[in-house]
This record gives C-alpha cells, sequence and structure tokens, in this order.
C-alpha cells in the first residue's frame, strides 16, 4: 500500500474510532444527522483507496426526523419546533462496531479464525 493509502486509511479509521466512542458516550437515543454525514465521509476515503464498505453505510431509510417540541393551549397548538434529521444511536453504533470490526479483522497480524468452533 502506498504512503499516501496509508495515511487515508490511517485518518478514517481515526475519525470512525473517534465517532464510535463519542456517540457512545452520548444518552439521547437519536444522533444527530451531521454524524452521519461525518461517517459517510470517513467511508468515502476508504473508498478513495478502493476498499469495499458500501455495506456499512447508513441507508436513508434509517434517517428520521427527531420530534420537535409543541407546545398546547386550551388544545390547540400554539408552537412547534421541527426536529432535525437523526437516526437511531444504536444502529449507527453496530455499523460503527461493525466495520472497526471488519478493519480490526484484515489488518491484523496474526491470521483469525472466523466462525463458530466445536
Amino acid at each position: 500500500m502506498t504512503e499516501n493509502k496509508q495515511d487515508e486509511l490511517a485518518r478514517a479509521l481515526a475519525t470512525l474510532s473517534s465517532l464510535r466512542e463519542n456517540i457512545g458516550q452520548m444518552t439521547d437515543c437519536s444522533v444527530p444527522e451531521k454524524y452521519v454525514h461525518e461517517f459517510h465521509t470517513a467511508l468515502d476515503r476508504l473508498e478513495g483507496i478502493r476498499k469495499e464498505v458500501s455495506e456499512f453505510r447508513i441507508p436513508d431509510s434509517a434517517l428520521k426526523p427527531k420530534p420537535g417540541a409543541s407546545m398546547y393551549v386550551e388544545g390547540k397548538e400554539i408552537f412547534s419546533s421541527k426536529g432535525d434529521i437523526c437516526v437511531e444511536r444504536s444502529f449507527i453504533l453496530t455499523k460503527l462496531d461493525a466495520i472497526l470490526g471488519y478493519f480490526e479483522i484484515i489488518t491484523s497480524e496474526k491470521p483469525r479464525k472466523i466462525g463458530f468452533s466445536k
């Protein structure tokens, strides 16, 4: 692997590890769309060095509007704030764990057994 490709790989994996750590510390059940964009930017870097990672992407169908706050007076809605677009926290964490685990397997110096043992 060329030095440039190694650098791109290192930067992408550092971003993915940082996202995993920071999203893992969030307490909200949903993660804002900006984190999905950052995740996809890291995947784009990997695809730029010819790594096939499309299966790890967050599909558009997983992005949902976060419920907004509403205020009612005498049964009528007088205020509503539209929520941001977000993804379920557990879903993006699963994708992050999967891609980080994948790279751990393919970059390991020792051959790793994959599958089940008797």
